[in-house]
Protein backbone atom coordinates (compact mmCIF):
# COMPACT_ATOMS: atom_id res chain seq x y z
CA UNK A 1 0.00 0.00 0.00
CA UNK A 2 1.37 3.44 -0.83
CA UNK A 3 0.87 6.91 0.55
CA UNK A 4 -2.43 7.18 -1.29
CA UNK A 5 -3.90 5.07 1.52
CA UNK A 6 -4.14 8.34 3.06
CA UNK A 7 -4.90 9.89 6.35
CA UNK A 8 -8.51 8.82 5.82
CA UNK A 9 -9.45 9.43 9.43
CA UNK A 10 -8.34 13.02 9.08
CA UNK A 11 -9.96 16.10 7.70
CA UNK A 12 -7.46 16.32 4.85
CA UNK A 13 -8.47 13.35 2.75
CA UNK A 14 -9.12 15.83 -0.07
CA UNK A 15 -5.40 16.17 -0.75
CA UNK A 16 -4.91 12.46 -1.29
CA UNK A 17 -8.24 12.10 -3.08
CA UNK A 18 -7.07 14.77 -5.49
CA UNK A 19 -3.79 12.94 -6.09
CA UNK A 20 -5.60 9.64 -6.69
CA UNK A 21 -8.14 11.16 -9.08
CA UNK A 22 -5.45 12.97 -11.04
CA UNK A 23 -3.24 9.89 -11.24
CA UNK A 24 -6.19 7.88 -12.53
CA UNK A 25 -6.81 10.45 -15.25
CA UNK A 26 -3.15 10.64 -16.19
CA UNK A 27 -2.88 14.36 -15.46
CA UNK A 28 0.28 16.01 -14.16
CA UNK A 29 -1.08 17.91 -11.16
CA UNK A 30 2.24 18.02 -9.35
CA UNK A 31 3.92 20.15 -12.00
CA UNK A 32 0.86 22.36 -12.27
CA UNK A 33 0.57 22.90 -8.53
CA UNK A 34 4.27 23.62 -8.20
CA UNK A 35 3.82 26.52 -10.62
CA UNK A 36 0.89 27.82 -8.55
CA UNK A 37 -1.81 27.25 -11.15
CA UNK A 38 -5.17 25.68 -10.47
CA UNK A 39 -5.47 21.97 -11.05
CA UNK A 40 -7.07 20.77 -14.26
CA UNK A 41 -10.77 20.14 -13.92
CA UNK A 42 -12.34 16.74 -14.16
CA UNK A 43 -14.28 15.83 -17.30
CA UNK A 44 -18.02 16.39 -17.25
CA UNK A 45 -17.98 19.85 -15.73
CA UNK A 46 -17.08 18.77 -12.20
CA UNK A 47 -15.38 21.35 -10.00
CA UNK A 48 -11.59 21.59 -10.18
CA UNK A 49 -9.60 19.32 -7.94
CA UNK A 50 -7.96 20.90 -4.89
CA UNK A 51 -4.39 22.13 -5.17
CA UNK A 52 -1.98 23.55 -2.63
CA UNK A 53 -2.80 27.03 -3.91
CA UNK A 54 -6.56 26.45 -3.65
CA UNK A 55 -6.88 23.58 -1.20
CA UNK A 56 -10.63 23.12 -0.72
CA UNK A 57 -13.32 22.22 -3.22
CA UNK A 58 -15.80 24.68 -1.70
CA UNK A 59 -13.55 27.43 -0.41
CA UNK A 60 -13.53 31.14 0.15
CA UNK A 61 -10.61 33.49 0.48
CA UNK A 62 -10.59 35.22 3.85
CA UNK A 63 -8.34 36.64 6.56
CA UNK A 64 -6.72 34.75 9.42
CA UNK A 65 -8.90 36.56 11.97
CA UNK A 66 -12.11 35.86 10.03
CA UNK A 67 -11.13 32.21 9.52
CA UNK A 68 -10.43 31.79 13.21
CA UNK A 69 -13.80 33.30 14.11
CA UNK A 70 -15.57 31.00 11.63
CA UNK A 71 -13.97 27.72 12.71
CA UNK A 72 -13.93 28.35 16.45
CA UNK A 73 -10.36 27.23 17.12
CA UNK A 74 -7.06 29.09 17.31
CA UNK A 75 -5.33 29.44 13.94
CA UNK A 76 -1.64 29.57 14.92
CA UNK A 77 0.69 31.62 12.75
CA UNK A 78 4.23 30.37 12.08
CA UNK A 79 7.23 32.63 12.49
CA UNK A 80 9.98 30.95 10.47
CA UNK A 81 11.93 32.03 7.39
CA UNK A 82 9.82 29.87 5.04
CA UNK A 83 6.46 30.81 6.57
CA UNK A 84 5.63 33.94 8.55
CA UNK A 85 3.08 36.78 8.52
CA UNK A 86 5.25 38.72 6.05
CA UNK A 87 5.05 36.08 3.31
CA UNK A 88 1.46 34.88 3.85
CA UNK A 89 -0.03 34.74 0.36
CA UNK A 90 -3.61 33.54 0.92
CA UNK A 91 -5.91 32.35 3.69
CA UNK A 92 -8.64 29.90 2.74
CA UNK A 93 -11.72 28.75 4.64
CA UNK A 94 -13.55 25.55 3.77
CA UNK A 95 -17.26 26.33 3.45
CA UNK A 96 -18.22 22.70 4.14
CA UNK A 97 -16.09 21.82 7.19
CA UNK A 98 -14.21 23.72 9.93
CA UNK A 99 -10.91 23.77 8.06
CA UNK A 100 -8.43 26.54 7.31
CA UNK A 101 -5.46 26.66 4.94
CA UNK A 102 -2.64 29.20 4.97
CA UNK A 103 -0.55 29.54 1.81
CA UNK A 104 2.92 31.06 2.11
CA UNK A 105 5.50 32.39 -0.32
CA UNK A 106 3.36 32.15 -3.44
CA UNK A 107 2.33 28.55 -2.76
CA UNK A 108 5.71 27.10 -1.83
CA UNK A 109 4.36 25.99 1.55
CA UNK A 110 0.81 25.35 2.75
CA UNK A 111 -0.47 24.78 6.27
CA UNK A 112 -3.85 23.07 6.61
CA UNK A 113 -5.68 22.64 9.89
CA UNK A 114 -8.93 21.37 11.33
CA UNK A 115 -10.25 19.54 14.39
CA UNK A 116 -8.31 16.35 15.14
CA UNK A 117 -10.37 13.19 14.71
CA UNK A 118 -8.02 10.98 16.75
CA UNK A 119 -7.51 10.64 20.51
CA UNK A 120 -3.79 9.88 20.60
CA UNK A 121 -1.49 11.43 17.97
CA UNK A 122 1.41 9.02 18.55
CA UNK A 123 -0.79 5.95 18.06
CA UNK A 124 -2.44 7.50 15.02
CA UNK A 125 0.89 8.37 13.40
CA UNK A 126 2.41 4.95 14.12
CA UNK A 127 -0.64 3.28 12.59
CA UNK A 128 -0.24 5.40 9.47
CA UNK A 129 3.46 4.45 9.23
CA UNK A 130 2.64 0.74 9.55
CA UNK A 131 0.08 0.95 6.73
CA UNK A 132 2.16 2.94 4.23
CA UNK A 133 5.46 2.49 2.46
CA UNK A 134 6.69 6.08 2.27
CA UNK A 135 9.75 7.02 4.30
CA UNK A 136 8.18 8.42 7.42
CA UNK A 137 8.78 8.62 11.14
CA UNK A 138 7.39 10.01 14.37
CA UNK A 139 9.58 12.82 15.66
CA UNK A 140 9.28 15.38 18.43
CA UNK A 141 8.46 19.03 17.84
CA UNK A 142 8.79 20.98 21.08
CA UNK A 143 7.90 17.82 22.98
CA UNK A 144 4.88 17.02 20.77
CA UNK A 145 4.78 13.96 18.47
CA UNK A 146 4.88 14.81 14.78
CA UNK A 147 4.46 12.61 11.73
CA UNK A 148 7.25 13.40 9.27
CA UNK A 149 6.96 12.12 5.68
CA UNK A 150 10.01 12.48 3.44
CA UNK A 151 9.26 13.80 -0.09
CA UNK A 152 9.31 11.52 -3.13
CA UNK A 153 9.23 8.28 -1.14
CA UNK A 154 5.76 6.88 -1.81
CA UNK A 155 5.23 4.22 -4.51
CA UNK A 156 5.00 6.71 -7.43
CA UNK A 157 7.80 8.84 -5.88
CA UNK A 158 5.62 11.95 -6.11
CA UNK A 159 4.53 12.84 -2.58
CA UNK A 160 5.46 16.22 -1.09
CA UNK A 161 7.30 16.77 2.16
CA UNK A 162 4.76 16.58 4.97
CA UNK A 163 4.75 17.25 8.73
CA UNK A 164 1.64 16.67 10.82
CA UNK A 165 1.10 17.31 14.51
CA UNK A 166 -1.65 17.96 17.02
CA UNK A 167 -1.89 21.28 18.81
CA UNK A 168 -4.54 21.40 21.52
CA UNK A 169 -6.96 19.25 19.53
CA UNK A 170 -6.25 20.87 16.16
CA UNK A 171 -4.68 18.64 13.51
CA UNK A 172 -2.05 20.70 11.68
CA UNK A 173 -0.49 19.61 8.38
CA UNK A 174 2.46 21.43 6.80
CA UNK A 175 3.03 20.48 3.17
CA UNK A 176 5.56 21.59 0.57
CA UNK A 177 6.94 20.53 -2.78
CA UNK A 178 9.62 23.23 -2.55
CA UNK A 179 11.06 22.63 0.92
CA UNK A 180 12.28 19.52 2.73
CA UNK A 181 11.16 18.18 6.07
CA UNK A 182 13.84 20.07 8.02
CA UNK A 183 12.28 23.36 6.90
CA UNK A 184 8.78 22.08 7.66
CA UNK A 185 9.89 21.01 11.15
CA UNK A 186 11.30 24.51 11.74
CA UNK A 187 7.91 25.94 10.75
CA UNK A 188 6.14 23.51 13.10
CA UNK A 189 8.48 24.45 15.95
CA UNK A 190 7.79 28.14 15.38
CA UNK A 191 4.02 27.53 15.52
CA UNK A 192 4.26 25.66 18.81
CA UNK A 193 6.60 28.27 20.30
CA UNK A 194 4.30 31.13 19.27
CA UNK A 195 1.33 29.32 20.79
CA UNK A 196 3.15 28.70 24.08
CA UNK A 197 4.06 32.37 24.37
CA UNK A 198 0.44 33.55 24.05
Amino acid sequence: MNLTHARSSHAFLWVIAGWVAVAAMGLAIIGTVARGHAAPSVRGGSPPLPTYSQPFVNEQETTVAAAQAAVGFTVPMPNAAAANPGNLTQTWLDNDQPQVALEFDGGKLTIMMGPASYQDPTTEFKTFIAENNATDSVENVNGQPALVIQPGTDAPKSNPAWVEFDQNGTDINIVSESYGTDTLLAVANSMLQSSQQQ
